[in-house]
């Protein structure tokens, strides 16, 4: 995903509304997360509490209350693919409370989790609209 694609600013306006909490701004890879710092950084008043912003090797062996996980799409986590098991690895991190972001649709791999669970209706859309 490039600059300026509204991601961070979303990531943003979610650390806003927490206090008191650690939280994190998870991504794929390096580049994304140093693209995600500079916007959120940048999108957030100076007084504000920053969180962590990083990929899945800053983030090993860490854990947070709430984690923002950007870019949750097939593109940048498909199924059959290593970023799969990347996936699970950033979703690990929340300990509490766990947001998922993406352009198009989900990631098969976490859709079809969900499906077979019950948390997803059939359309991989979440039960109750939204």
């Amino acid at each position: 995903m490039a600059d300026g694609d509204g991601m961070a600013e979303v990531a943003a306006e979610v650390l806003e509304g927490i206090a008191h909490t650690t939280a994190a701004v998870l991504c794929r890879d390096g580049e994304r997360a140093e693209s995600l710092r500079r916007e959120i950084q940048k999108a957030l008043p100076e007084d504000a509490e920053q969180a962590f912003v990083g990929d899945r090797s800053e983030a090993a062996g860490l854990e947070f209350d709430l984690v923002v996980l950007v870019d949750a799409d097939e593109d940048a986590f498909p199924e059959d693919s290593p970023a799969a098991s990347d996936l699970f690895v950033l979703m690990s991190r929340a300990q509490n409370r766990l947001l998922l972001l993406q352009h198009g649709a989900l990631t098969s791999a976490l859709r079809d989790a969900a499906i077979d669970r019950g948390q997803f209706a059939g359309t991989g859309e979440p039960k109750g609209g939204a």
